[in-house]
């Protein structure tokens, strides 16, 4: 990875992080670690409806929200 530069998966770059967090090439698992720590801007009305209950899981101390 080029300096001040973000890849994604498919090799689209972005000059700034907060480009790439609002990418819409990103994993599934990603988008919703984004959204929940307040990183990615939601795109769409799921995303924004998830957001709100989101960061519950980070609230109660998690590190991480598991999509297994």
């Amino acid at each position: 990875m080029s300096e001040n530069k973000y890849i994604d998966d498919l090799g689209v770059e972005y000059d700034t992080q907060a480009d790439y967090c609002n990418s819409p090439n990103l994993d599934f698992d990603i988008i919703y670690n984004y959204l929940a720590r307040g990183k990615r801007t939601p795109q769409n009305i799921e995303e924004k409806t998830w957001q709100k209950g989101g960061k519950q899981p980070l609230r109660n101390g998690g590190d991480d929200i598991s999509f297994d």
